[in-house]
């Protein structure tokens, strides 16, 4: 009976303990996910920068050129 008493006290621990480790598990997985997504959020931010600055840099060539060509114009 004792026996008995002890084996399901064992596998009761057993099962917290495995409750436990899933749990923590979980955790990381769910931190590992928000590492990806702050990561890629991140990764969008510098390809919209670097488009910005494309743009702009188009811009400024654009307008250099128009100058260039505005000068030769009235030569």
């Amino acid at each position: 009976m004792i026996l008995l008493i002890f084996l399901k006290q064992r596998q009761a621990e057993l099962e917290a303990v495995r409750l436990a480790k899933e749990k923590e598990e979980e955790e990381v997985r769910q931190q590992a996910l928000l590492a990806k997504k702050e990561k890629d959020i991140q990764k969008k931010a510098i390809k919209k920068e670097r488009q910005k600055l494309r743009n702009s840099c188009k811009v400024c060539q654009t307008a250099g050129v128009a100058a260039r060509m505005s000068a030769r114009l009235e030569a």
